[in-house]
């Protein structure tokens, strides 16, 4: 190793710089390179002879050239043992223009020749392309859980929403009045979307009006003043929540029904801390039989994804309503049958062709003179019960009857 100082430095100097396992640089207090070792001679790509004597600055990228003699200032004038460029990245120019991501150690040296400088290099371009990939694989670590985090809660989701349906399919098959079986799956639909409060609202097709037919509130809700006053409450199409969704035949959201002025019920609802709201029609296609509102105590922006699986339930709840109708329509036509008979003194009989069961009304027995329930059954039991002169006629009515 050639060297520019003096004779008085200690000739062991050479092999000691070559013995160290990363560069060193002995500079002096003009920025020029004194002494070189092999490391950094092949770390930067330069000849010895290519750098004794020149400026340190050499070795600065191009970027950082024109404030590093600033730095040097700074460094002599409190010169101490201690690391460049702390909690920043730093990076040495090749003699090819590359740059090299480096460590730096500065240590003082007083020599009779003056103040000196020892740096101390590292190469640490394989630490940052470690550095790197970890952070590339942690990266896609993160996605990886994030991907399967999603795909758990749409699962959940999912599985969320099954368990909703049977349950509003349990509620569909149970028999009872609309107002309770209503009352039950509002419920269901309530408590599954964390809804406070729901309503059902059914189309009184000759009055051109909404009716409510059904409601439900939260425990943690009550009466309310809100709920009270909706019971008779009517909606014409177009007018408040119901009524924009008769009229639209589209689900509508509202994030804080208290302060819409489409929400006829707002001061109400204000008063209640009832926010957030939605409404559903109920029907299949053009045919909207009736329309489910929900509120909620909180203002609650729009979402699109639960608005369209509630929407969903509506043509299910389109069919519990037909098919409840038909029962009350069928039951009431039957109370109906049964009055004028009893004021005509008259009974009703059935005849199942297929397994030979007959049914006799209660006022047919009456009118026979049997006890309640103690016919015999059977078309024999009926022809028994018939009277001889008029047993060729009524078999005769019956013959043509059944072809």
């Amino acid at each position: 190793m050639q060297e520019l100082l003096p004779g008085s430095v200690s000739l062991g100097l050479d092999a000691a710089l070559d013995a160290a396992p990363c560069g060193m640089l002995v500079v002096d207090d003009q920025g020029r390179i004194l002494l070189v070792n092999e490391q950094a001679q092949r770390m930067f790509g330069y000849r010895r002879e290519e750098l004794l004597g020149r400026s340190i600055e050499l070795l600065v990228p191009e970027e950082h050239r024109g404030v590093h003699p600033g730095h040097r200032e700074r460094y002599l004038a409190a010169p101490e043992p201690r690391l460049m460029g702390t909690g920043r990245e730093l990076y040495g120019r090749r003699r090819d223009g590359s740059n090299v991501a480096v460590e730096i150690g500065l240590n003082p040296w007083n020599t009779p020749a003056g103040h000196l400088v020892v740096a101390s290099i590292v190469d640490i371009s394989q630490r940052k392309q470690a550095e790197a990939r970890e952070r590339e694989l942690l990266a896609q670590l993160e996605a990886r859980v994030a991907e399967r985090t999603a795909e758990l809660e749409q699962r959940a989701q999912f599985e969320h929403w099954l368990r909703m349906k049977e349950a509003v399919n349990r509620v569909l098959v149970e028999s009872g009045e609309l107002a309770a079986v209503g009352s039950r799956m509002l419920e269901v639909i309530g408590e599954a979307f964390g809804w406070e409060l729901g309503e059902l609202w059914l189309a009184d097709e000759q009055a051109g009006l909404l009716r409510r037919a059904a409601a439900w509130h939260s425990a943690r809700l009550g009466e309310t003043e809100f709920e009270a006053h909706s019971r008779t409450e009517t909606f014409a199409p177009g007018v408040g929540l119901p009524g924009l969704v008769w009229a639209t035949r589209q689900p509508l959201w509202l994030p804080d029904a208290a302060t819409d002025t489409t929400f006829t019920r707002a001061s109400l609802a204000g008063r209640d801390g009832l926010h957030g709201a939605c409404g559903l029609p109920i029907g299949v296609g053009e045919r909207v039989v009736g329309v489910a509102t929900f509120l909620g105590g909180v203002v609650r922006p729009p979402d699109a994804e639960l608005l369209g699986l509630m929407a969903e339930i509506g043509s299910t709840l389109s069919q519990f309503i037909d098919r409840t109708r038909a029962t009350e329509a069928l039951r009431a036509s039957e109370l109906r049958l049964r009055v004028a008979l009893e004021a005509g003194r008259m009974g009703a009989w059935e005849w199942d062709a297929g397994s030979g069961r007959v049914s006799w009304s209660p006022g047919l027995e009456a009118i026979h003179g049997l006890a309640p329930g103690t016919f015999g059954g059977t078309f024999a039991a009926f022809q028994r019960d018939m009277h001889m002169e008029d047993r060729a006629t009524v078999l005769e009515a019956i013959s043509r009857a059944l072809a």
